[in-house]
């Protein structure tokens, strides 16, 4: 089993400034959200993350596709 994904570390923008390539290294293993006045700006994440979150988003819609197609074909021989 692969391991839960960890939930990402917050850090205000000021510090984030003055830190930013330790934060970059940081978000190899763990996603960080930089904050502006206690709220979300921008999420440092690994590449590999976005890369997997667009397969899944390729495989989702090539289900999608497969399924109305099925549909569709069923529609047309019921006439």
């Amino acid at each position: 089993m692969g391991e839960a994904p960890r939930s990402p570390r917050e850090v205000p923008m000021h510090l984030a400034r003055a830190k930013l390539t330790y934060l970059v290294e940081q978000a190899r293993s763990a996603p960080i959200l930089l904050t502006r006045n206690g709220k979300p700006i921008v999420a440092l994440v690994h590449p590999e993350v976005v890369e997997n979150a667009e397969s899944v988003h390729r495989s989702e819609r090539s289900a999608v596709r497969a399924n109305l197609l099925a549909a569709l074909a069923i529609l047309d021989a019921e006439k």
